[in-house]
């Protein structure tokens, strides 16, 4: 019998708290029967929150709207993005007639929570609960979770005890010290089905050492470091090379990706992999070159120039087995690779080149991607 790994254990044991925090008791748990009226009062607003809006934010900023509550972007900020609590909903507000007929209605507890969202659409000439979100808090009044309902609408003659489904299932899971440990974007508390998330990794004194990007609890996809200084430091990413030539395998492999989105493909290898470098055509000449350092990356022109290259080995053409290169060669492009990231590429032939990227041992990546592994140099090496 398979252990559960010990990062979903820790998930696990921790759903209770988040889906049925008693911290806010007023916003009661996310986990609930959506078909029963809220005791709190509701606050119509004039807008439904269906489509993508530009709205109102409490300082006079503009608040994009999400089809999410709390989400996470690849770039930019590493911690939960968030719309509802930015937005001064006192300017949608119904009033009179309109507020029968509102597309929204809002519910918010004492010290101006959101607790839930519902959403309404015309039926038959009635205003039907079509679904909406729930939202918990932990002790601290930081949110710890939310649960999105939509209505299922059965045949005539059916009935359902329970109408609503739960269709996505998020929770922020913190530690002792109140600091961001996961994020779990869908499928919370749910062994076999738990979506994306994002681990905080932290040191004894709660500094954030890494975030770690999971598409499920076993399947780590990129890991972003963090200096001592806060700032972020090497990305690294498991994913194919986009370089495809016979011979180049297409299995996920971990590399430090490259700052941006670079218009070069890119070719992560192993070390034994530079003694044959895969090639399309075996006639064409070749060629493994350095872009000398004073070479701006994103002046394609200028890094294409032979005269800002160093040449580190080339072969007037490749063999049936790739573009060959001697034990000296290979060292020496290793070397350049770790000493100059993102500046050495593999010319297959003179109109064509791709990214060399020194790839990280199974090993290495393992220890890198670990939730559970704080060791501050992880991923060095």
């Amino acid at each position: 019998m398979h252990k559960l790994p010990r990062v979903l254990m820790l998930l696990l044991l921790a759903t209770p708290v988040l889906f049925a925090s008693r911290g806010h008791a007023a916003c009661g748990p996310a986990d609930t029967d959506f078909s029963v009226a809220s005791a709190l009062p509701a606050v119509p607003v004039v807008i439904a929150l269906d489509d993508d809006r530009v709205l109102l934010g409490k300082r006079g900023e503009r608040v994009p709207t999400h089809r999410k509550l709390a989400w996470i972007d690849d770039a930019g900020d590493l911690m939960p993005r968030t719309w509802a609590d930015k937005v001064d909903w006192s300017a949608y507000r119904a009033s009179g007639k309109t507020a029968g007929a509102a597309p929204t209605k809002l519910y918010f507890d004492p010290d101006g929570r959101l607790c839930r969202v519902e959403r309404y659409r015309a039926l038959r000439g009635q205003a039907v609960l079509d679904g909406g979100f729930a939202l918990s808090y932990d002790t601290a009044g930081e949110l710890a979770a939310y649960i999105e309902y939509q209505r299922e609408y059965q045949q005539a003659g059916a009935s359902r005890a329970q109408p609503y489904t739960a269709t996505r299932r998020a929770c922020l899971q913190r530690d002792a010290k109140g600091q961001l440990a996961a994020f779990i974007d869908d499928g919370c508390g749910e062994a076999q089905g738990a979506g994306a998330r994002r681990h905080y990794v932290r040191d004894a004194s709660g500094r954030l050492l890494r975030v770690i990007d999971m598409v499920s609890s076993e399947q780590p996809v990129a890991v972003q470091t963090v200096d001592a200084q806060g700032k972020p430091g090497p990305r690294y990413v498991r994913q194919s090379p986009n370089y495809h030539a016979p011979g180049v395998s297409q299995a996920l492999t971990a590399y430090p990706a490259p700052p941006g989105k670079p218009s070069d493909r890119l070719f992560p290898l192993h070390r034994e992999a530079l003694a044959a470098l895969p090639v399309e055509v075996p006639e064409n000449p070749w060629r493994v070159v350095r872009i000398k350092d004073d070479v701006p990356m994103d002046d394609d022109m200028m890094s294409w120039d032979p005269d800002t290259q160093i040449v580190l080995a080339d072969g007037a053409q490749s063999t049936p087995n790739g573009a060959t290169l001697t034990p000296a060669q290979q060292k020496q492009v290793w070397q350049a690779m770790g000493e100059h990231p993102e500046r050495v590429f593999f010319y297959p032939d003179p109109m064509t080149r791709v990214m060399l990227l020194p790839a990280m041992s199974a090993e290495k990546w393992k220890a890198c991607s670990d939730p559970a592994n704080t060791a501050t140099d992880a991923c060095a090496g």
